[in-house]
């Protein structure tokens, strides 16, 4: 991503946003998708597990899986107006000590990242132009599993993202919205190691589990 997409992400996802998710958090816990992705990564014992999120956004995601037994978590957020409201989060959970928060561009400073056992993207590779670097860094960082939620691939959720990009020209933001192709982000886990291993369909998300193929073991 450019740099003179990350204000435009900045003013998009900015700190009245960040506000409103925390609060529905406080109130309401977890979303769909947000919890199916706690759900899938929890069908295999957490406990000891560290978690990357890009994208995370508040850090909702983190402080479940941390709740459940992760051990740590690091998040990396493009915008810094998510920060103010996940570390009060953070600390009503009493749980600073174990999420390391950081900005910037995942894919820009992802060879200064440690390697997590799960790495979760949740509605971000939508917002990124280069799908293939962003899911190949993430399956490049993960151990065993990386989980996604992605749009689904709909004449109509496409003639909505369109609409909405040309108004996002009009405002002149370099912000855009994508549908990147299913089978697309398939190939690109596959090549990384990865393959489909769970998927749960809603009438806009896809939330889809890769876990890294186990190699077989060397013959005697």
């Amino acid at each position: 991503m450019t740099d003179c997409c990350q204000p435009a992400y900045a003013g998009l996802f900015n700190s009245r946003r960040a506000r409103k998710d925390a609060k529905s958090y406080r109130k309401k816990g977890l979303d769909g998708q947000s919890a199916q992705i706690v759900s899938f990564l929890s069908t295999q014992p957490l406990d000891g597990t560290t978690i990357l999120e890009v994208g995370g956004g508040i850090g909702a995601i983190q402080l479940e899986l941390l709740k459940a037994g992760a051990d740590r978590a690091v998040s990396i957020e493009l915008s810094t107006e998510y920060e103010p409201a996940a570390r009060e989060l953070l600390a009503e959970a009493s749980l600073e000590e174990r999420v390391d928060r950081r900005v910037g561009d995942f894919v820009g400073m992802n060879g200064d990242l440690p390697i997590a056992d799960a790495v979760v993207l949740n509605k971000v590779i939508c917002c990124y132009p280069d799908m293939p670097a962003l899911l190949g860094a993430a399956c490049d960082h993960a151990r065993a599993r990386v989980v996604i939620t992605v749009p689904r691939e709909r004449w109509l959720l496409r003639a909505v993202m369109g609409l909405a990009n040309q108004w996002f020209r009009l405002r002149r933001s370099a912000f855009r919205a994508f549908v990147h192709p299913k089978q697309g982000m398939i190939e690109e886990a596959t090549q990384r190691g990865f393959q489909l291993a769970d998927e749960q369909s809603g009438r806009i998300w896809n939330v889809i589990l890769f876990e890294r193929v186990k190699e077989p073991p060397a013959n005697n």
